[in-house]
């Protein structure tokens, strides 16, 4: 549980709208625990960039969230594990000694 302040919220307002409470949020708690999301939401973009990088305390590690349910464990959410490690490198692998393509003609800008 955070112990950032808490801020309720409309579910069905945020779900069409959610503009609206994250300009509240910004002005008044930029950082906010939302019970009805079961998180805590950082609305400045600052913090954002700071804490992203802070993967052993922010992690997008969801096993239960929509995304897994819905569509199986992304390689892009596995953060920095191991196991995310390999399957990164697999996927960003080239035959040894490729190169990309040297441009031939500049492009258009029509």
């Amino acid at each position: 549980m955070s112990n950032a302040p808490h801020v309720e919220i409309d579910p069905a307002a945020f779900w069409r709208d959610p503009y609206p409470a994250l300009a509240a949020m910004r002005r008044e708690h930029p950082i906010a625990y939302v019970p009805q999301l079961g998180a805590t939401l950082f609305t400045r973009r600052a913090h954002i960039v700071e804490l992203e990088k802070l993967t052993e305390v922010f992690s997008s590690h969801q096993p239960q969230g929509l995304m897994n349910r819905l569509m199986g464990h992304n390689m892009m959410r596995k953060d920095s594990s191991p196991a995310s490690s390999v399957g990164r490198a697999a996927a960003m692998a080239t035959p040894t000694g490729a190169r990309p393509p040297a441009t031939t003609s500049p492009r258009s800008t029509a």
